[in-house]
């Protein structure tokens, strides 16, 4: 009889770049924007099946003088030709000198290849360090 097999601990970085963005204010309040974004990027980590993954993000902002929620959906293409994928949820802060930093939890919701059984999650930081690129580090666990 075959046991379950154990989540695999693992974490990395991720260097993304924006490639489209729209952002909309809302009527109403003073300082309420929602917006848009497409990320493309590129993951470093010690577990080899996630090294040199391209990462897909495609996320919505909330935010109302410059805090506020995101949420949305992530696509790797690993080198070997498999894919993983999933949903986020955060909470966006912005800084004085408008430094916007994202942070909350990923969850895998399936993959292909030997990931086609992919399950597990964890937690990413990501800050903007220009209007346009961005450095995550992110952790978690799964199993596949």
């Amino acid at each position: 009889m075959m046991g379950k097999q154990a989540m695999t601990n693992f974490s990395g970085t991720c260097t993304s770049k924006v490639q489209s963005q729209t952002m909309a204010n809302v009527p109403g309040a003073a300082d309420h924007q929602m917006g848009l974004a497409v990320m493309l990027g590129q993951h470093k980590s010690s577990e080899q099946r996630w090294n040199n993954a391209k990462l897909t993000y495609v996320g919505t902002t909330d935010l109302v003088d410059g805090k506020g929620e995101q949420r949305g959906h992530f696509h790797n293409a690993h080198t070997n030709g498999d894919t993983s994928f999933g949903t986020f949820e955060a909470k966006v802060t912005t800084s004085s000198d408008d430094i916007m930093t994202v942070e909350g939890a990923w969850h895998f919701t399936g993959g292909t290849g030997s990931l086609s059984k992919l399950s597990g999650g964890g937690m990413f930081k990501a800050h903007m360090t220009s209007p346009i690129d961005s450095e995550m580090t992110w952790s978690g666990s799964y199993e596949a």
